[in-house]
């Protein structure tokens, strides 16, 4: 707010488009990892305060979490919010969950109207409709009723504005924003410079690996579907190759995983030591690529709806099904033995699969530490509610 002196960075569209639909990308939290994980932290906070009673709190954390604007997160929240809605007995829960989605609502309309411009552009992609699925309305006068007003009180208390007078405010408007361009210009070019400068490293790694250059990525290359969907198929495909492939996999760090992406040295993830920097040809024909399509594209595609990360790409690509097998086993089914008697547990076990689609979280210090705490803490009064019944 203070870089761009606006109460609502949300729709400043100035520095080409820093903040705008992306302010949410600076909303990192105290564990200052990617906004997604503060986003998935929040929204676990939500049912662990609302089932503690503890509902400041709770909206707080729904506040957060919409304010990072993370579009598929806010999707998978919404999903479990309408089956609060639904299964909740209480109507107290119900009420709240309705207050929170009529918060959610107001912001994108009024607050981050840049980030419903989006979701319209992709639902008309995605749905092949001819038109966006939402007509939006508003225009904001504000700039030019305060010039008007302040024009009138200049008249001492001549109400009537003739057509001189308002062709008048319309010049003082054009040359207000004239200063505010120019004010603006050579903050906005050096923010375009230093973008092109990062697709240019990314067009530059992409031709060096691949024979078929960037510009064809502007035919189509992928279709409309999401860069997410299609890393699934390409992952469902290479499990399907052979039967070592579905079994176990190409191996840690070989086809979809923070490990692939650090091993690079290619600078998404950190750096790695130049002398050990590998690249696995299955990770390079698939999930690297992709990644790569997207990076040289505008910043309005650098989402994680785009992006392969996901636990469940690196299970089934790294370690195939046995993988997978293994971590339903000894890791989901510890907490399901233990469902009936959970609260908020109940809400946030199915929630944290769901948001494991969105990045490799098994990989960072954050997301599954406060879950697994979350949990053991449900369990743990669980059971000295079981022991206090028994007595």
């Amino acid at each position: 707010m203070f870089e761009v002196n606006t109460m609502n960075p949300y729709s400043f569209d100035g520095f080409n488009y820093k903040y705008s639909a992306s302010t949410g990308d600076y909303i990192k939290g105290v564990m200052f990892d990617i906004s997604t994980a503060n986003m998935i932290v929040n929204s676990f906070g939500i049912f662990y305060f609302l089932y503690q009673r503890k509902y400041l709190l709770s909206f707080v954390c729904h506040v957060v979490a919409i304010y990072t604007t993370s579009n598929l997160g806010n999707f998978i929240l919404v999903l479990f919010f309408v089956s609060v809605l639904i299964l909740d007995a209480s109507k107290f829960h119900k009420s709240l969950i309705l207050c929170y989605l009529t918060f959610a609502v107001i912001f994108i309309i009024k607050i981050s109207p840049s980030n419903l411009h989006y979701l319209n552009v992709k639902a008309k992609d995605l749905l092949h409709l001819n038109e966006k699925p939402i007509t939006t309305h508003w225009h904001d006068n504000s700039e030019k009723d305060h010039l008007i007003s302040d024009y009138v009180k200049q008249k001492k208390g001549d109400l009537i504005l003739k057509k001189t007078s308002k062709e008048l405010v319309n010049n003082l408007i054009i040359e207000k924003k004239k200063l505010e361009i120019e004010k603006q210009l050579s903050e906005d070019i050096s923010a375009i410079k230093e973008r092109n400068e990062n697709r240019n490293h990314f067009v530059l790694l992409y031709n060096s690996l691949y024979a078929d250059t960037s510009e064809y990525l502007y035919k189509n290359y992928y279709g409309v579907m999401p860069g997410k969907y299609l890393s699934f198929v390409e992952t469902f495909n290479f499990s399907k190759r052979n039967t070592l492939n579905f079994l176990v996999g190409a191996g840690a760090g070989n086809f979809s995983s923070k490990l692939a992406y650090k091993a690079t040295n290619m600078g998404f993830t950190g750096r790695y030591f130049e002398n050990l920097k590998y690249i696995s040809p299955e990770f390079k024909d698939n999930h690297l690529k992709l990644s790569l399509s997207y990076f040289v594209q505008s910043p309005d595609e650098h989402s994680i709806i785009n992006f392969p990360n996901s636990v469940f790409n690196q299970l089934l690509g790294e370690y195939g099904v046995i993988g997978i097998f293994l971590f339903f086993a000894f890791y989901v089914v510890f907490y399901l033995k233990r469902f009936k008697r959970l609260t908020f547990g109940k809400i946030i076990l199915p929630m944290c699969l769901f948001f494991l689609i969105t990045d490799y979280w098994f990989e960072s210090f954050t997301i599954v530490v406060i879950f697994e705490l979350m949990m053991f803490i449900d369990i743990a009064k669980s059971g000295k509610t079981k022991q206090s019944l028994d007595e």
